[in-house]
């Protein structure tokens, strides 16, 4: 087998403004090495390891009763491919959500939300985009 050593930076970097009561606005930047589904190898170049991405973010969430927040946010990332046949060529993320969540009481809540996700990419038939409804309980103790 081989092995190889890299240099791994991360960083995630936000700022919080809390605009009133119940209400905030996060802005960040993230910066990482991580794992990628794309799998390519290459007699030349080998196998694709891993990407580097850079990602923008930002929310604002917002009381709107004492039991209800409403939360909209928004995503930006480019990634990075290192190694393989894909080396150096890139992924770009884009996602847009709202979500709402009710507190019924300290232990039970529930959550409804939308996000929009697309992805474009210099990859061949890799991009995409799609929507996403969900609704979930939460129930701690």
């Amino acid at each position: 087998g081989t092995s190889s050593n890299a240099w791994n930076p991360y960083a995630d970097l936000s700022v919080v403004y809390t605009y009133m009561d119940g209400g905030s606005v996060t802005l960040g930047f993230r910066n990482s090495r991580n794992a990628t589904d794309v799998g390519a190898f290459s007699p030349g170049s080998g196998i694709t390891q891993d990407q580097e991405s850079s990602t923008l973010y930002g929310t604002i969430s917002q009381k709107i009763t004492p039991k209800l927040t409403g939360t909209l946010s928004g995503q930006y990332q480019n990634s990075t491919f290192f190694g393989g046949p894909f080396n150096g060529q890139s992924d770009t993320f884009y996602l847009l959500g709202l979500n709402l969540a009710y507190q019924f009481t300290h232990y039970l809540s529930a959550e409804v939300g939308y996000n929009y996700d697309q992805l474009s990419s210099d990859i061949p038939s890799r991009g995409f985009d799609r929507n996403r409804v969900y609704l979930g309980v939460t129930a701690s103790y």
